[in-house]
């Protein structure tokens, strides 16, 4: 059975989209195969009011019951935000994904969704840079860890690897590849591709940000071409999760960049090839 499916099969047999025993949600479809869904509301009532269950499912034509699953799984993306009581609010992030500008800022924006994903978020810090298992080795840790049962598991396992592969987050070697450590470059490189060298200096050493008033402690790291890169953080009351967070934010940045440009190289390799 394939993946889209499975999950349509869950969701009309009644699959909660959580755990059986521990009742932790988890997303029942991609984030790629929710985004039409979303964007088909967006489209027909726009981002500013409140939606009710009705209206979003008016413009999928669906019936209400049908869609329960899914709007869980919107709000898990961080698509939809939930007004108790009153219906659904498409989020900021999902107008950057539907309207971005540029491929950088979707792609970007939907792998920071990805990893706000409660039910994702201890998957990526545990598996960061390391290999993720295959699938029935996730199934049975979420099953153990869980306590799902075993389709469930299943259903959970697939969207997750699914959605780490559509946008790139596992290199040849099954490794998630966004990374919260930073290594310095501690001596020149050369660039096989671009054959540009980056400097060889280390990063200057932190100073104060006087037009901040004294608030803010400024890094500098040399780039290419003369090129650099300004990090300002809180000279206070900074914490070890702090860093993991700027730390994490660059790296997803880098990751992210590089996925866009070499999209962009290939379109152009295609135009080229196709060009009489």
């Amino acid at each position: 059975m394939s993946e889209e499916n499975k999950n349509n099969q869950e969701i009309l047999d009644g699959g909660s989209g959580e755990s059986e025993t521990t009742r932790v949600k988890y997303p029942v479809k991609t984030a790629n195969g929710v985004i039409p869904f979303v964007g088909k509301a967006y489209q027909k009532y726009g981002s500013s009011d409140v939606l009710s269950n009705e209206k979003i499912a008016d413009a999928n034509d669906l019936s209400v019951n049908s869609i329960k699953q899914i709007l869980s799984t919107c709000q898990q993306y961080n698509f939809l935000k939930n007004i108790h009581g009153k219906g659904y609010k498409i989020t900021t992030d999902f107008t950057k994904i539907f309207h971005p500008e540029n491929d950088e800022e979707k792609i970007q924006t939907v792998i920071s969704c990805l990893m706000q994903v409660p039910f994702y978020t201890q998957l990526f810090t545990s598996y960061n840079d390391s290999v993720v298992p295959h699938i029935d080795g996730l199934i049975n840790k979420f099953m153990r860890d869980y306590g799902m049962r075993n389709n469930s598991a299943s259903i959970a396992a697939e969207i997750f690897v699914q959605n780490l592969k559509d946008y790139g987050l596992l290199n040849n070697r099954n490794v998630l590849i966004v990374k919260r450590g930073i290594q310095p470059i501690p001596t020149a490189y050369t660039n096989p591709d671009t054959k540009d060298a980056v400097s060889s200096k280390p990063p200057a050493k932190p100073q104060e940000d006087d037009s901040d008033s004294g608030e803010l402690l400024t890094y500098e790291f040399p780039l290419t071409e003369n090129k650099k890169a300004i990090l300002k953080y809180p000279k206070s009351n900074m914490v070890i999760e702090d860093f993991d967070i700027i730390t994490m934010a660059i790296e997803l940045l880098a990751k992210t960049k590089k996925f866009t440009l070499q999209i962009q190289l290939k379109k152009e390799n295609e135009k080229g090839a196709t060009a009489p």
